[in-house]
């Protein structure tokens, strides 16, 4: 599963620092409770499949490392929900009524799913990483303020993946309910001509033409669309500035510090677009 992740950079000389595993379940389903909620949590306990975008939660250090493993100081993460969603899908039932007559009764395959994400990011606090400078544990230190403009970039990202969800799998679903699931289209002479019917009616309901009528391409764009939610973290948008740095007892700590984020500045509408 893929991860967008706030990092800082040029903190210390560089070292690549090594990842922590992952941590048992007990902070798996932790993270679950904090970011999709106590439904999604006992979904998982049942042995459900639960499947839902999430919102932002407060993540201990080590757990926020290991998405990122290799990074270096990340302060959040938002996974995509690659591979665990699935497009609406409708069977054409076409059939012969008549000499010289087909017609299509679409009827439903599966609805949509929207796919799993996780969606982290570092409360406020201070912080024992796994560098070390000249022999000296190396610590981060995260203020409030810092800590919500983390919290609104994953904010970002996860508002980005639902906006793609809902111009794509959402848009598509919400068509077939309304002008197509259940309903006779009139006969033509061949069965192309009497799919082609139900095709066109799809693409005559679409906000977004880009969608297109072709179900099998469905997922394909919505993974597409929540792709560009990595605009963000590739331009910079998302990336806090070099931290200040104090040595006492024995100890170093980076404080982290924001001086060109764009945190706010791109609406999800603005940069998920066909």
């Amino acid at each position: 599963m893929r991860h967008r992740a706030h990092r800082i950079d040029e903190l210390i000389p560089e070292r690549v620092a090594t990842a922590e595993p992952v941590r048992p379940r007990e902070a798996a389903l932790l993270r679950l409770q904090q970011t999709a909620g106590n439904r999604a949590v006992a979904g998982l306990l049942r042995g459900r499949v639960v499947h839902t975008l999430a919102e932002p939660g407060a993540g201990t250090f080590d757990d926020i490392q290991a998405m990122r493993p290799g990074s270096t100081f990340v302060t959040g993460a938002t996974s995509m929900p690659d591979g665990s969603y699935r497009a609406p899908q409708f069977e054409m039932g076409t059939a012969f009524t008549s000499p010289g007559a087909w017609a299509s009764t679409p009827t439903w395959k599966q609805k949509h799913d929207e796919g799993d994400s996780e969606c982290v990011y570092l409360p406020p606090g201070r912080y024992r990483t796994a560098k070390e400078e000249d022999g000296k544990p190396v610590f981060l230190k995260v203020s409030e303020e810092i800590s919500e403009r983390i919290r609104a970039g994953e904010q970002e990202h996860a508002d980005d993946i639902k906006h793609a969800r809902d111009i794509s799998l959402k848009e598509a679903e919400a068509v077939l309910d309304k002008h197509v699931i259940g309903t006779t289209f009139p006969a033509a002479a061949t069965k192309q001509e009497a799919e082609q019917r139900v095709l066109d009616r799809i693409t005559a309901n679409l906000t977004h033409p880009g969608l297109g009528n072709d179900q099998s391409r469905w997922g394909e764009i919505y993974r597409m669309l929540y792709s560009k939610t990595e605009e963000r973290d590739l331009k910079g948008w998302h990336r806090f500035s070099q931290a200040y740095r104090e040595e006492a007892n024995g100890e170093v700590t980076y404080t982290v510090v924001d001086v060109r984020t764009k945190i706010g500045e791109t609406p999800s509408d603005s940069l998920i677009r066909y």
